[in-house]
C-alpha cells in the first residue's frame, strides 16, 4: 500500500504501519544498543517535561503509553490515531490516563487546556507536522512548556547504510518475537517525512521559545534530538 496523501486514506494506513512497525516492540527490542538510545532519549523527554504534581500534561501521539506510563503524579492525556496502540496504552497504564482517538492536526481540546505538552517520533509519521506543532501551542497554558523530539534521519540513514554493508544490520536489529521489523531507510513506509533539526525548528511558532536541543544519545552521535519550549 503507498503513502496516503489525505485523510481519507491515512488513517487505516496508519493502523496497518502501527501493525508493522509496533513501538511498543521497539521500546523492549533485543538489541541492547537499540534499547539504551531510546532510553536515554525518554529520559531525556521526561527531564525537560519537568511534570509536575497535578499538572496537565499532554502526549500527541502516545502510541502504546511507553512515555505516558513514566509521568508520575501529573494528570496525563494521550492521543492517538490508532485504535490498536490506544487500546495497548490504556492496559500499559491501567485505565489511569484520559485517552482519545483523534488526528494531531485538530485536538480534540480547548485552548490553553494543558501546563505540558508533548509529541515525540511522530512529526514524521503525520500528514501535516506544522499543523500538528500549531495545535500543540494552541492547547498549550501561557508560559507552559512543550517538548518536541525527532529522529535526525540523515545520520541514521547513513549508520544503516554503513551497517548494511558491513553485514551487521540484521544482527543489531532482529526481530523480537514481536515481529517487529527495523527499515532500512528512515523514509521507508511509516515515515512521511524526512526530519531532522532545522526542519523541526523552522516549524516552531516565533512564540514558542527554544529553552535547549539536545543530541540523543550526545553531541558525538546525534541520533535524535529533543527541543525544549517555552510558550510567551
Amino acid at each position: 500500500m503507498s503513502k496516503p496523501v489525505n485523510k481519507e486514506d491515512f488513517r487505516s494506513w496508519n493502523e496497518m504501519m502501527a501493525r508493522k512497525y509496533d513501538p511498543d516492540a521497539f521500546h523492549h527490542h533485543p538489541s541492547r544498543l537499540v534499547r539504551w538510545v531510546e532510553g536515554k532519549r525518554v529520559k531525556t523527554v521526561l527531564e525537560q517535561l519537568r511534570a509536575q504534581p497535578g499538572e496537565r500534561v499532554l502526549e500527541i501521539g502516545c502510541g502504546a503509553g511507553n512515555v505516558l506510563e513514566k509521568i508520575g503524579l501529573a494528570r496525563p492525556f494521550g492521543i492517538d490515531l490508532s485504535e490498536q496502540l490506544l487500546k495497548k496504552a490504556s492496559k500499559k497504564t491501567g485505565g489511569a490516563v484520559y485517552l482519545a482517538l483523534a488526528y494531531g492536526e485538530k485536538l480534540c481540546f480547548k485552548d490553553a487546556a494543558f501546563e505540558k505538552v508533548f509529541c515525540t517520533e511522530v512529526l514524521e509519521h503525520v500528514l501535516e507536522p506544522g499543523l500538528v506543532i500549531c495545535e500543540a501551542h494552541r492547547v498549550l497554558t501561557v508560559s507552559g512548556r512543550a517538548i518536541f523530539s525527532v529522529p535526525n534521519e540523515d545520520v541514521i540513514n547513513k549508520i544503516k547504510s554503513l551497517l548494511i554493508r558491513l553485514r551487521l544490520f540484521g544482527f543489531i536489529f532482529r526481530k523480537p518475537r514481536s515481529d517487529y521489523q527495523v527499515p532500512r531507510k528512515m523514509e521507508d513506509e511509516w515515515h512521511i517525512h524526512i526530519f531532522n533539526l532545522d526542519k523541526l525548528i523552522t516549524l516552531l511558532p516565533p512564540s514558542l521559545k527554544i529553552e535547549k536541543v539536545l543530541a540523543i544519545p550526545g553531541r558525538w552521535l546525534p541520533l535524535h534530538y529533543v527541543i525544549s519550549c517555552v510558550k510567551r
